[in-house]
């Protein structure tokens, strides 16, 4: 179930692709449908749930196709694949994604995708393709140093053991043999089915910047 940051940009991208792939649906139940996918009983909750995080970082959602394509089933319209939904709450169409996805020694989208996340105040998290098993970075470097506690103090101890819990979990029994190396604030894991390299990223966003949302404004980024 892939996350989805909650933002007007990134609802009105979802919005624009679905329109162009179920054009027989009316653009307001594409609406309402579009919050239902993203966990919410109505668009007025979702517009709701947006004003309020005002100055705050964006919050996440999990991008439920089966919840879109159950409200349209309420609204009158049977049978819509999900395949429509899960392609338009990627990054194939989003502008702001918890992790990127390039591959291996593509500098270009490793600098673009440092300066994206360090003027957000976010952790770069990316999946890098090799030919056949993708390996998974994080870096808290592009996190404001007054925000950074949870994963350069000792609290980040346990955070880093939550991470390798997980990646046992994915990737038990894995073929190429998966390595994670590294703490909280950087590390990778290497050897990664590129699926499993794509869970597993988006579980660590989370757990790396979810932290930041209960915090106030670093001072450098206060203006």
């Amino acid at each position: 179930m892939p996350i989805f940051i909650l933002t007007d940009d990134n609802i009105d991208a979802a919005k624009a692709a679905l329109r162009v792939a179920l054009p027989a649906i009316r653009s307001a139940h594409l609406t309402e449908a579009i919050a239902a996918g993203l966990g919410f009983q109505t668009h007025a909750a979702l517009r709701a749930a947006l004003a309020s995080d005002t100055g705050k970082p964006p919050a996440v959602a999990d991008a439920a196709s089966s919840m879109f394509t159950k409200r349209l089933a309420e609204l009158g319209y049977d049978g819509v694949p999900t395949h429509s939904f899960e392609v338009a709450t990627t990054e194939k169409v989003l502008g702001d994604t918890p992790y990127t996805f390039f591959k291996q020694g593509d500098r270009v989208a490793n600098d673009r995708h440092f300066h994206a996340c360090q003027a957000r105040n976010r952790p770069m998290v990316m999946v890098k393709m090799a030919r056949q098993y993708a390996k998974l970075e994080w870096d808290c470097i592009t996190i404001d140093s007054d925000c950074d506690d949870h994963v350069s103090s000792s609290a980040s101890n346990g955070l880093v053991r939550v991470m390798f819990a997980l990646f046992q979990e994915h990737a038990k029994g894995a073929p190429g043999k998966p390595l994670f190396y590294g703490k909280a604030f950087t590390g990778t894991v290497s050897k990664l089915l590129p699926d499993t390299a794509r869970q597993l990223a988006e579980e660590y966003f989370k757990l790396l910047y979810l932290p930041l949302r209960d915090l106030p404004a670093p001072r450098r980024r206060a203006a």
